[in-house]
């Protein structure tokens, strides 16, 4: 029997307890309150529902949330408020479920529960280092601002001497210059260049292709010869000829010395095996009296996986086809990035919170059998390394990681763009 002594002794707040632990023989309102005739012993039970909708709260950077970050549930139509309470970081706004006609970059989110809801308040550091922008297009920089905070701000043009055309070949701030969140940094970009073709005669292919790379020019087509005089390797000739002035980016085609012929030999072009199978290319090359020599791996944007990228020596060049092995390279197809859990080339909600997951522990490590590979936490790091730990490369994922594949998340996918001065490989859009 519930008696008055038993309240003096189980106090206010343990009476309050006893109530909430006890009661449920009778029927009860939804707001929990219920008045009960003591007239004989009762036995209540309170049952608790965990509600009919969660709200999941999430904070990336130096901040927090009100209510703190955590799982939260709410009956039907109960209205709620978030509030992003920023730390050293600045706020920059919220991704997630937002309602409808709410600025995500507004402190506070409030709605009517309806649904399950995540969201996730961004916070980013107030100041930040401007990367170095020399060499890239106006593109390619405005990419390596977005993913530490900053924007293009005035692009100026000038003749260069050096540079090919569109390159960036100043900037303000410089390089390692701290600056605020947000800032503009002002580029100047190369009308056009100019530049002397070098002298590579003499000179073999590799030796060639850095002496012209060194002018901003590229290697052209390469043919073959035989020569009483230029030893085997080297380059006869060369097209535009040395101490031109030309374009940078411009090509320049070379003939390089077979050696002295010797009698009976057989010759042969190479053929083209830039776009076959593996199987066809060495079908070909057998009915050359060609061999498969090397076969190397390398991901791309434009060919698909499974054909030949590139070949060495290039197709016509001559050689001797008896037994003469041409190394190719196949294509395996446009990376995906480890973070595209379903392969679509766009990161979802739930594939951006898995970011966050490393983000916010200790690190991460291999784990085979997750839906990505790792898991949080220090352990193995035999395997290859996420895809988003890329500057540094340390085995963490650090803000600038994150604000990466936020990008990825607001923009309309992604695509494999090595080649293009990105700083993980990978460019905003689909390609």
């Amino acid at each position: 029997m519930i008696t008055k002594t038993f309240f003096k002794k189980l106090g206010v707040l343990g009476a309050l307890l006893f109530f909430l632990s006890v009661w449920g023989a009778a029927v009860v309102p939804a707001d929990g309150e219920a008045q009960i005739l003591m007239d004989q012993d009762r036995v209540v039970t309170a049952t608790f529902e965990p509600g009919d909708w969660y709200l999941y709260i999430q904070a990336i950077g130096n901040g927090t949330t009100d209510p703190a970050p955590g799982q939260y549930w709410y009956l039907d139509g109960q209205t709620f408020t978030v509030t992003a309470v920023p730390g050293e970081d600045l706020f920059l706004h919220w991704v997630g479920d937002i309602p409808d006609g709410q600025d995500p970059a507004s402190l506070i989110i409030s709605g009517t529960m309806d649904q399950h809801r995540e969201l996730v308040a961004v916070f980013v550091p107030a100041t930040v280092t401007v990367p170095n922008l020399s060499g890239m297009t106006q593109e390619q920089a405005e990419i390596a601002l977005a993913a530490v905070g900053l924007v293009i701000g005035i692009v100026y043009a000038e003749y260069s001497c050096c540079a090919p055309i569109g390159q960036i070949i100043s900037q303000d701030p410089v390089e390692g210059t701290s600056v605020a969140y947000g800032s503009t940094v002002d580029i100047v970009v190369s009308l056009s260049c100019d530049t002397e073709v070098p002298n590579v005669i003499g000179l073999n292919q590799a030796q060639a292709e850095a002496a012209l790379s060194y002018h901003f020019l590229v290697l052209g087509a390469v043919t073959f010869e035989f020569s009483d005089t230029i030893p085997e390797g080297q380059i006869i000739s060369q097209d535009p000829l040395p101490d031109q002035l030309t374009g940078c980016g411009a090509a320049v085609d070379i003939v390089v010395s077979l050696g002295v012929e010797e009698e009976g030999e057989c010759d042969a072009d190479v053929p083209n095996l830039i776009g076959l199978t593996q199987a066809e290319a060495e079908a070909e090359l057998s009915y050359r009296g060609m061999v498969l020599g090397i076969v190397t791996v390398e991901y791309s944007d434009t060919v698909p996986a499974g054909l030949v990228i590139s070949q060495y020596p290039f197709p016509y060049a001559l050689t001797s086809c008896d037994g003469a092995s041409v190394d190719i390279v196949i294509s395996l197809g446009n990376k995906i990035h480890v973070a595209d859990q379903d392969d679509n080339h766009m990161i979802s909600l739930s594939e951006l919170l898995r970011l966050v997951q490393f983000y916010n522990s200790d690190g991460l490590h291999c784990q085979a059998g997750t839906e990505d590979g790792y898991d949080p936490g220090q352990g193995d790091q035999g395997c290859a390394p996420h895809d988003g730990d890329y500057n540094p490369q340390d085995w963490f994922i650090n803000v600038s990681e994150l604000l990466r594949i936020i990008q990825f998340f607001n923009s309309d996918g992604y695509h494999y763009c090595p080649g293009e001065s990105t700083e993980d490989g990978f460019c905003l859009d689909l390609a």
